[in-house]
């Protein structure tokens, strides 16, 4: 090919490439709710009110700009309460551009009980994969040892580590370290690693506490709740902030059978998220979040569709918080 078409073909490919494993938004891609599924960031993270969990979810970020960054995601945790472990399994894939990142994660985690609460203890174990789709690409010299180079495929294990306290129903407190070996690495990771400290709060605003004597029965028809989360996040040199506030109607039969959550982070986002529950115990969500701060207005924002399933749930007695 000409040498104009040539520089053109490698810069494309090495922007797309640097994009995927410098820019810090993209290094260790991840839905800006996790708050949903905090297993997505913390191993530890295990879910007692059923037997499994599964979620799937998608986003879309800056959905102005062609070949933007696309996420998928699934997760699916199965919890014995005989003998208080969790199995889990976290199934991701990010593209951006023409660079596609997979990860297949497997973990365990074990719950301690405490006197006042419960200490959760988990482990994950990752095998990640990144590989470039030069399909998409207008490649007429297949051997030259320069896009050769830039679009090798990268294979490479990881790990993750996580701890979490449980008080009650009301308040959860956990620490991890996400893609750990990516720390000890010189030269490109796929993933990056990044350390999780956060906390939880939830707590009834409206109920049975709250309503008058003649309407405290054992089937309050709804209850309130809201839930207060922050969480501090650092990679390499970056620190960054996020908070959550969530509100949530119960339901008689059904924990939070409609809810809302908005969210502020420290990079100049905000976003909001809305939910229901549809038959059974499925769950939809979906969620916006705009960075004022972003390519100068440019940018549509951000849109996330999250839906899960919980199996074979403990009984709900919202009215009993």
């Amino acid at each position: 090919m000409n040498r104009r078409v040539r520089k053109y073909a490698i810069g494309t490919l090495l922007v797309t490439v640097l994009a995927a494993s410098s820019v810090k938004g993209q290094v260790n891609p991840a839905t800006a709710f996790y708050w949903e599924n905090p297993y997505y960031i913390n191993p530890a993270f295990v879910h007692t009110d059923a037997s499994a969990y599964f979620f799937l979810s998608a986003r879309k970020q800056w959905m102005a700009l062609s070949g933007s960054p696309v996420t998928f995601f699934g997760t699916a945790t199965f919890y014995s309460e005989r003998y208080r472990m969790q199995t889990g399994v976290k199934i991701l894939h990010d593209k951006i551009g023409y660079v596609g990142s997979s990860d297949l994660s497997l973990s365990y985690a074990y719950s301690l009980e405490l006197r006042n609460g419960a200490l959760n203890m988990g482990l994950a174990l990752s095998y990640q994969l990144q590989a470039v789709d030069r399909e998409k690409m207008a490649i007429e010299e297949e051997n030259d040892p320069v896009l050769a180079s830039l679009a090798d495929t990268k294979k490479e294990w990881n790990t993750g580590v996580g701890a979490e306290y449980i008080a009650g129903r009301s308040l959860r407190a956990g620490i991890s370290a996400q893609n750990m070996l990516s720390f000890f690495k010189k030269g490109r990771n796929i993933f990056g690693g990044t350390n999780y400290l956060y906390g939880r709060y939830r707590t009834r605003i409206l109920g049975r506490l709250y309503q008058p004597t003649a309407y405290r029965t054992t089937a309050s028809p709804t209850t309130y709740d809201m839930e207060w989360g922050i969480c501090l996040r650092q990679y390499e040199n970056d620190f960054q902030v996020d908070g959550v506030v969530s509100f949530y109607l119960n339901h008689h039969t059904q924990r939070e059978k409609f809810q809302v959550s908005i969210l502020g982070r420290s990079i100049g986002e905000i976003g909001v998220l809305a939910g229901v529950k549809l038959l059974s115990e499925v769950k939809v969500l979906c969620a916006y979040d705009y960075n004022f701060r972003a390519w100068q207005g440019n940018s549509r924002g951000t849109f996330e569709v999250i839906v899960s399933y919980s199996l074979l749930p403990k009984k709900c007695v919202a009215d009993g918080f």
